[in-house]
This record gives structure tokens, sequence and C-alpha cells, in this order.
């Protein structure tokens, strides 16, 4: 079920809380449900049997669970009620929906205009201020790295007040230094998932930028390791030597196209460097080092075909790379600078 469709289940439709019917576009998909849903479900049915009970109202729905208006008249729970909900209850959301149809260079006048003033501190709970003042911050100055952030990248480091939301931080808890660390020790060893400890690690970097939590400290918390997604040493070096023996040794191509394709390896693997990026080295991006002849710098850089992923120039020093570099550069000496190195 998509969130824009109804948010509950027909009771015509539902048979003996195991599975149920649901309509989609005109065509009825089975829906089974797991043990802990039908717990869930059970165990609600029975609080709302008894507080229908306990307020004497007769109103009925098709569905299995609803809302209740100021009339008590039965309310389709739908997508839109629900993110009223969350935005009344995370003010940091009406943030994202203010800027989403944006365009970045209105954003911070944006912020001035309709955001001035900041929600109210909830005694019994901060937290969704915190996280209020954390999306402000992002969107006006950006993430470490990026000085503007997209709209994704802000959804995904604030999406952590699904986690937020079971751990409430009341004002006293915050301005007491034990209890501020015993909430965030709490808070960050209940997560499993090493992503989700990383997104939550910058959302504890920011708390020592408010004056209500400024004695966090933040060195009692180590950046969770990534492993990375794509690893250019996957290949031993062992296995790229017999990469290597093999591409020279295929006696089906031209000694060019062995050599060439041995050498995008080398730059590959030594310069741990993507696939595009090797075909868009120009010949001026090798630069032989003077001192140690099997050493280069290569210059990773935007070009008319397509750009780093980062859009800024950066510098790889790879080590001892094969003779067969240098070969490359020796036949291609007479050729412009802004020709493909790796190419015939």
């Amino acid at each position: 079920m998509r969130p824009t469709h109804a948010l509950s289940l027909e009771k015509c439709l539902c048979y003996g809380i195991k599975q149920a019917i649901h309509s989609d576009k005109g065509r009825y998909r089975v829906i089974y449900l797991c043990n802990y849903l039908q717990e869930s479900i059970h165990y609600y049915l029975s609080i709302q049997k008894g507080l229908l009970t306990q307020l004497n109202i007769k109103t009925t729905s098709p569905y299995l669970w609803f809302l209740l208006d100021k009339d008590n008249q039965a309310q389709v729970l739908n997508a839109k009620i629900m993110r009223q909900f969350m935005q009344q209850h995370w003010p940091h959301r009406y943030l994202l929906n203010a800027i989403k149809k944006q365009p970045y260079s209105k954003w911070k006048a944006l912020l001035r205009e309709q955001f001035s003033t900041p929600p109210a501190w909830h005694h019994d709970n901060i937290v969704p201020t915190i996280l209020y003042f954390f999306t402000y911050d992002l969107i006006q100055y950006g993430g470490v790295k990026a000085a503007t952030l997209s709209v994704s990248s802000l959804s995904k480091y604030t999406n952590i007040y699904t986690i937020l939301s079971n751990h409430p931080l009341t004002y006293i808890q915050a301005c007491d230094h034990d209890g501020l660390m015993q909430w965030a020790t709490t808070l960050y060893e209940s997560i499993d998932s090493e992503g989700d400890r990383w997104l939550i690690y910058n959302f504890l970097r920011f708390l020592p930028q408010l004056s209500v939590t400024e004695h966090f400290d933040i060195t009692q918390f180590s950046s969770p390791f990534f492993s990375l997604s794509v690893d250019p040493f996957r290949l031993s070096v062992d296995q790229c030597f017999i990469t290597l023996e093999a591409l020279l040794s295929q006696s089906n191509d031209s000694a060019l196209q062995r050599l060439f394709c041995a050498v995008t390896l080398i730059l590959g693997f030594y310069g741990a460097l993507r696939p595009r990026e090797v075909l868009r080295l120009r010949c001026q991006d090798i630069v032989c080092n003077p001192d140690n002849p099997c050493r280069f710098t290569l210059r990773i850089c935007n070009t008319s075909e397509g750009n780093t992923k980062n859009k800024s120039t950066r510098f790889v020093y790879p080590g001892a790379i094969a003779k067969l570099v240098r070969v490359v550069r020796y036949i291609k000496r007479h050729c412009s600078t802004h020709n493909a190195f790796a190419w015939l």
C-alpha cells in the first residue's frame, strides 16, 4: 500500500486478521499479515473497543482503524493527515517542505522571512526542537564538505526522527552533563545499522552548538567505520599482475590494444580510479616524477566528457606504476595535451 492510499484495511476485505485484500487502480492485491502485525492489530482493536464503549461513541467505519473528528464522526486516515501530524510534532519537516520546491538561491532568504522565530522548547522532550535547529543549520551552511546540500541529502540526514522518536530528552536531563551523555550513549548503542549510526553521529556532533547542550562531549563517541561499497583494492597485487599477464599474452588483439588495456588496469588499480575517470584521463593529467621514474601524479578533474563525483579537482599519487605507463607516455609524446591518455 502506498502512502497515498487510505492507511488502513477494510473490515469486509480482512480475513481473520491474517490476510487482507487491497484494491489498487482497479486491481485487487492480497496482503499477508505477519505475526507481529496480527498481534498489534488485535491489541489496537481491543483498545479501540474499550475507548468507544467508555466514551459512548456509536460511530462505525468500514476501516479497521480510523480517526474521530470533533463531532465524533469517523474520518479516514490518509497520508495528508499523517504528514500534518508529523509536522506538528517534528517542526523540522516544515523547513524541508518549504525549500523542496525552491531553488538553492532562495533558501536563505526563505529562512529569514518565514522561519525567523524558532519553535518553543518543550520541557518534556526537546529533541524535535534540536532537530529543527540541526536542519536549519544544514540548509543555511551545508554539510562538512558541501556548502549546499540537495533536498535528498537533507532528507537523508534528518530522517533520523524515526529513531529519535523512541528516545525523548527532557530539558532538565539535557542541562545535566551526565544525564545528556547517558541519553546519547543509550541512543547510539540502540542502533545496529552502521549507516544509521553515522547519521546519528552527525546529529550528536551538532549538539555543542546549542547553548542548552554546549557541554556535550562528542569525543566520547567514535565515528562508525564504513566498508567501501566499491573497493578499488578488492583485487590483490598478485591478482592484478595475473590479470596484466593475461591481457598482454592475448594473441587475438594487436600489441597496442593489449598495451592500452594493461595501462588502463594499472591506472585504475593503483590510482583507485572509477572506470570513467580512467577513460577521461588526458595526456596532461599524467605527470611523471623526475626523482622517481616509477611514480606518477594523476590529476582527476572535470572535463567536457564528465565531472568528478564531488565536482572538484583532486590529485592521486599511486605507488610503483609499471614501466608500461612510460611506454604509453612516449608513444603519445607528440599528441595534444587534451588527448585521451588511455585510448588508442
